[in-house]
């Protein structure tokens, strides 16, 4: 059963995998519950479900994401440390940088109000080095490995999370039983995953593509498309006025000879 939000566990995930083909039998009492729960044929292992259902996860969220990075973007915090210039890591599974800035140290980053915080300029040019130092908060660039960023100057003071990075991060895999997917419609993602998993071992393990399975599957990605292009909408607001043919532009009043 799914938790209080309505999320299933890698398991649980697994257990409808197994239910979609046909591979659980189980004896129900007069009640409704059941008992005795055995995977028949054992045509494929819970690790095969669990890598279908992963590579699933990690296919649809880069889909979803293209174009809608403002919305699935997170905001994560950096600690610098004094006289060191890096690296510093990013996010594990970026797939993008959408900016970093910078709050004064002498500030903090719980006190900080929105106003406070500094964009952070990338600059990599040696040739541009020497601009550095004409911007309010350090400069960065990436480091060799391009997982990781190096300031432009040294530190000359411990920074706790003074360095805040706003990207878009693929979900973590789900590899415990107890493990749920993390990001945003999961529950729509989840149903996708399950539908895509049964799909791929229905066709590969059983040689038995099921038509029900094809078409929930093709409905679950439906919806998870149509619930992120709504999200996406910005509110928008309609500026509706009455017309008031005895006032100028500037709301006097027309005089008699009606000039202004």
């Amino acid at each position: 059963m799914p938790n209080a939000t309505g999320l299933y566990s890698l398991s649980e995930m697994e257990d409808r995998v197994y239910r979609l083909l046909g591979q659980k039998q189980s004896t129900v009492s007069a009640t409704g519950v059941e008992s005795l729960v055995n995977v028949q044929g054992q045509a494929f292992s819970t690790v095969d479900i669990d890598q279908q259902i992963n590579a699933s996860l990690i296919a649809l969220y880069t889909e979803v994401v293209m174009n809608r990075e403002d919305q699935f973007s997170q905001t994560f915090f950096v600690t610098v440390k004094n006289q060191l210039a890096g690296p510093y890591g990013f996010p594990a599974g970026m797939l993008q940088l959408r900016y970093m800035d910078w709050i004064d140290p002498g500030i903090g980053q719980p006190n900080a109000l929105p106003n406070q915080w500094t964009p952070m300029q990338f600059i990599d040019d040696p040739n541009s080095q020497q601009m550095a130092d004409n911007y309010r908060g350090p400069t960065w660039q990436y480091d060799s490995s391009g997982s990781a960023f190096i300031l432009n100057s040294l530190p000359q003071m411990d920074n706790p999370s003074g360095v805040r990075v706003k990207a878009v991060v693929l979900p973590p895999e789900l590899v415990n039983p107890g493990d749920y997917i993390q990001a945003r419609f999961a529950r729509i993602f989840q149903n996708c995953c399950i539908y895509d998993a049964a799909l791929v071992l229905g066709e590969t393990e059983l040689n038995s593509p099921n038509p029900r399975i094809t078409e929930g599957r093709k409905e679950w990605h439906q919806r998870l498309i149509t619930t992120a292009e709504n999200a996406h909408k910005p509110p928008s607001t309609a500026m509706v006025s009455n017309r008031l043919p005895a006032m100028t532009f500037s709301g006097r009043r027309r005089g008699r000879g009606g000039g202004w």
